[in-house]
């Protein structure tokens, strides 16, 4: 009997929740392939590969709302239709009735906890990929039906005036870089060469020019005949949010918070900060006691006197006043003099393999007279003493405020603590982040099941013409577990993990007063 009785329900049950997922899953895909397609300008195959990634994500979201919706509605059927009363006459309990309810509800309830920890991330995963394997389309479109590109990762942006996208070709190429949200160096290209370099969801960009004219934060302008190569990072769309991870990809950044890249990013500019200030100390000190600093490169040497060295803005030195260079190569006999106001010095490269750039502006040949504008001296090598620094790999891994004060005689800048301040609450973010994550999707996973349950409960309540005001009424418990997961979330991002308990607290007493309405639902039920 009971089981004729299940698969009636059941079936009734079952055909409701399948259409409303189907019909929401495919509303909520088509409403999120719009972001997408108006930011990176994607073309049909790829919605056709990202509606299928968004497909399983959305189910995250979808599974519960059509559960709740075909209990409230299965259930309301069978109350405004006096079955209820009918199997109650017949002996059989309310709660018996409700067994099928129960098991789709804990369905659900394990459905969500695998989507969320495992399923959605591999898709959101794919679908980056998905994205950032065209990121050639996706630049020269977005060049061609709007002028720029903002490379979100790097904070460049990107201008162009024409393309030739067969040819991979830029024509009037204006590049602006941003730091710390303030306009940091502007560059003009006649004619680039775009080249992509796509590793997973890490795609960058390289420009190679020929001539090119740059200007600095600083109002500092000079031409370059020789090769210019610049590169940005694709700017990413989920990747770099801990909401969609993996469980395992969160353990890793707990263990290794590089691996995470928000947090890669500050600790490099961090380093490259304090490689700079590293850099002017010794120069000021070299300076100080043989009046000259000499540097290298490959087959060429240069020899540098100055009478001010001082930190410049980003990572670069400027060295003014009576400034000399002698330059010259293995083979000369004699160095090249050049005497100007002022140079920059550019720490160029990454953490592990930097080089420095020599800008020269307006110069005189004393020699022979004659003026110069506007050059570039590259390839120079840091010195071998700041060459152990880098090969320590203090520029990442041991990175700390009494490591930095130690390498440094008049201690850090206030930019600098600034930076390793702000590094540092990166990776205390991160690891509340992380906390908050799991936690909010455990909560979520298993307050399906009381949130399902009550559903029903107000279907049979709620009987004859008030279907869809069971339904609706049947999301205010739901609300009150959201309400509790985002503000547990928000006062464990906020305080950090060390005070994460209040937070987490919150989280679960929401799921707990979830489960204490669905049993004040089901007492009422049982005394009727």
């Amino acid at each position: 009997m009971f089981s004729t009785l299940y698969r009636y329900i059941f079936k009734e049950l079952f055909r409701i929740f399948l259409l409303t997922t189907v019909a929401l899953t495919v509303v909520m895909s088509l409403s999120s392939l719009l972001e997408p397609i108006q930011e990176y300008g994607i073309g049909p195959s790829q919605v056709v590969d990202l509606l299928f990634c968004f497909v399983p994500i959305m189910l995250t979201f979808v599974l519960p709302i059509a559960a709740l919706f075909g209990a409230s509605l299965s259930y309301g059927r069978l109350a405004a239709d006096n079955e209820i009363d009918a199997f109650k006459a017949s002996g059989v309990s309310p709660l018996t009735l409700t067994f099928p309810v129960f098991v789709l509800a804990m369905l659900v309830a394990m459905a969500n906890l695998v989507l969320s920890f495992h399923v959605m991330p591999m898709f959101v995963h794919h679908s980056e990929k998905s994205i950032k394997a065209d990121a050639k389309q996706i630049l020269f479109r977005n060049l061609q039906r709007r002028g720029h590109y903002r490379l979100g990762s790097d904070n460049t942006a990107l201008y162009a005036d024409y393309v030739d996208s067969k040819k991979d070709l830029l024509a009037g190429v204006v590049a602006v870089d941003y730091r710390n949200g303030k306009l940091d160096k502007i560059t003009a290209v006649d004619l680039a060469q775009v080249t992509f370099d796509s590793n997973g969801t890490n795609s960058e960009v390289w420009i190679t020019a020929q001539k090119h004219l740059q200007m600095g934060s600083n109002d500092s302008i000079w031409a370059q005949i020789d090769s210019l190569s610049m590169s940005a990072r694709v700017g990413s769309l989920l990747e770099d949010d801990i909401n969609f991870k993996r469980i395992s990809e969160m353990k890793e950044i707990q263990a290794n918070p590089l691996s995470f890249y928000p947090i890669e990013k500050r600790t490099r500019e961090t380093s490259i900060r304090f490689l700079t200030e590293l850099l002017l100390q010794d120069i000021q000190t070299k300076m100080r006691d043989q009046s000259s600093y000499d540097l290298s490169g490959p087959g060429q040497h240069v020899k540098i006197k100055a009478q001010v060295v001082k930190m410049g803005t980003g990572q670069n030195i400027k060295l003014s006043q009576n400034v000399e260079i002698m330059t010259w190569k293995d083979n000369d006999t004699s160095p090249t003099t050049l005497r100007c106001e002022q140079i920059t010095l550019h720490l160029i490269g990454n953490e592990y393999n930097p080089e420095l750039a020599l800008d020269i502006g307006s110069a005189i040949n004393p020699d022979t007279n004659r003026a110069t504008w506007g050059s570039r001296i590259p390839d120079l090598r840091l010195p071998p003493n700041l060459e152990k620094q880098v090969n320590a790999r203090t520029a990442l891994e041991d990175l700390s405020l009494e490591r930095i004060t130690q390498a440094l005689s008049s201690g850090p800048s206030d930019t600098l603590k600034t930076l390793i301040h702000d590094m540092d609450r990166e990776i205390q973010n991160a690891e509340a982040e992380i906390q908050a994550e799991i936690h909010a999707r455990l909560v979520f996973g298993i307050g399906c099941i009381p949130m399902i349950l009550i559903g029903a409960a107000l279907g049979i309540i709620k009987r004859g013409g008030h279907l869809l005001s069971a339904f609706g009424i049947s999301f205010i418990p739901a609300l009150v577990l959201l309400i509790a997961i985002i503000s547990g979330k928000h006062i464990q991002e906020n305080l950090g993990s060390s005070q994460a308990v209040s937070g987490l607290g919150v989280m679960w007493t929401g799921l707990v007063i979830l489960f204490l309405m669905a049993f004040g639902f089901y007492r009422r039920l049982l005394k009727h």
